[in-house]
């Protein structure tokens, strides 16, 4: 799979209107991603299966407003990632 693959991919999962955004979505992600592995102190792969841990369990236990309030308290590179969430949770 190519750049341009990957990138449309996200898209269509993430029902997302616009490339730009699944590149915003994507690199938001990795960086989460990288920043939850140097916090964590553990590789990417572990960084990412906790983080997909954590927001499944957040995602069963809040309401949608209460994931509104959190997501309102995370900085704007992260918002996309609740694009992301939000995408998965209704192709779900």
């Amino acid at each position: 799979m190519n750049y341009n693959q990957f990138i449309k991919q996200v898209q269509s999962v993430a029902q997302l209107n616009h490339c730009q955004e699944a590149e915003r979505t994507t690199c938001a992600t990795l960086e989460f991603y990288q920043r939850v592995s140097e916090r964590e102190g553990v590789n990417s792969t572990h960084a990412a299966t906790h983080a997909r841990a954590v927001f499944t369990v957040l995602q069963e236990a809040a309401t949608p407003g209460e994931l509104e309030d959190i997501r309102a308290n995370f900085f704007d590179n992260y918002q996309e990632l609740f694009r992301v969430i939000q995408g998965i949770k209704s192709f779900n």
